[in-house]
């Protein structure tokens, strides 16, 4: 080799720079999705989401149940008698509540207490704070009469008061917590969380594992066939769905073995089944010759540049984040002498900047 062909050659290798690095993670999925809604005869409902935690693709289970109570009701409008309030009314601070109306046709209006009576008591309790209304309605049953004590201008004055029934719709959310799969390179690029037995009859009347999908890394084995956050796995290679440790075991093993995986999902009713061609994707490359030309090939992004600073022309793709398609789909960017020339393509449409003032939408 002449020599100086050799000294270039050694330049070359001396700036250019190539490395293996652990690629960043992009997980993609919505704040929640309903796996389940189970309707009873008497009217109370369980609705089971899978609400995600922030970053991360980690997720909780929220069971909300519905129903309706039927509980006593008084009637009563009142504001409690801080200081400037009985300063207004005449009376010492926090001795009951002031009375500010009533509801129509109910058990206050019907017992003639009026805008203006400081309630005093209501049975065995005392009423000093709002909540007191509440903790009276709770101590008795509908129609059974009680003494409200109220303070009418100076004199006080003792009503027969008989709570009506109020049928209240009642919702109570509660968190579970989710299985997860022992750690290790999925393979997969899935954040899979197993549903606990007794909830999983709940919602399905079977005590079959029932496993979801909480998030999928963008760019990722799975997220190219088409599988997204939300999704209940219902069968894994044709056969019914094992334990989560061992399908997680599974994964692995297939996965080092580059072998593919089968999966059938459903979400919003719908079901998707495609094979997942597992491999280690976690690898990213990057090649770097200073003031000529970069190269980086990633999981979630790829681009390549050309000149100091990128300054003549750069071209960066990517996965598109988007968790409400099953289709793969990627944006596009291209830059070239100094940004004088910008094209940017995507799902929704493509952008055209020239010399940086001139704006063509397409």
């Amino acid at each position: 080799m002449p020599r100086n062909l050799a000294a270039l050659f050694a330049i070359c290798l001396l700036f250019c720079s190539g490395c293996q690095t652990w690629s960043t993670e992009y997980y993609a999925a919505d704040e929640s999705y309903e796996l389940a809604r189970v309707d009873r005869a008497d009217g109370s409902r369980d609705v089971y989401e899978l609400k995600m935690a922030l970053g991360g693709g980690d997720a909780s289970l929220r069971v909300t149940s519905e129903y309706t109570r039927k509980r006593a009701f008084f009637g009563l409008k009142v504001v409690e008698l801080d200081r400037a309030a009985a300063e207004r009314r005449g009376v010492q601070p926090y001795v009951g509540l002031l009375v500010s109306g009533t509801y129509p046709q109910s058990a206050a209006e019907a017992a003639g207490i009026v805008a203006g009576d400081v309630l005093l008591a209501l049975g065995d309790t005392t009423t000093v704070y709002a909540r007191h209304i509440a903790d009276a309605e709770r101590a008795v049953a509908p129609g059974q009469p009680v003494k409200a004590r109220v303070l009418r201008g100076q004199t006080e004055t003792v009503l027969d008061l008989t709570p009506h029934e109020l049928a209240e719709r009642i919702t109570d959310p509660q968190d579970i917590e989710l299985e997860k799969p022992p750690q290790g390179r999925s393979y997969a690029g899935v954040v899979l969380r197993g549903i606990p037995t007794v909830w999983a009859e709940r919602m399905f009347g079977s005590t079959e594992p029932a496993i979801v999908i909480a998030s999928v890394v963008v760019g990722s084995p799975a997220w190219a066939a088409g599988f997204r956050g939300g999704d209940l796995i219902e069968a894994v290679n044709g056969l019914e769905v094992p334990p989560l440790a061992a399908l997680a075991k599974m994964i692995r093993e297939r996965g080092a073995a580059s072998q593919a995986i089968n999966l059938r999902v459903r979400r919003d009713g719908k079901q998707h089944a495609a094979d997942i061609a597992l491999c280690d994707y976690t690898d990213e490359s990057l090649i770097w010759f200073p003031f000529v030309f970069g190269v980086h090939d990633g999981v979630h992004t790829d681009d390549w540049s050309v000149g100091p600073l990128t300054s003549v022309c750069r071209h960066r793709s990517r996965w598109v984040a988007d968790n409400s398609t099953r289709e793969p789909r990627m944006e596009n960017t291209f830059w070239a002498l100094l940004g004088l020339v910008r094209v940017h393509s995507a799902p929704r449409g493509s952008h055209v900047r020239l010399l940086w003032f001139i704006h063509i939408d397409t």
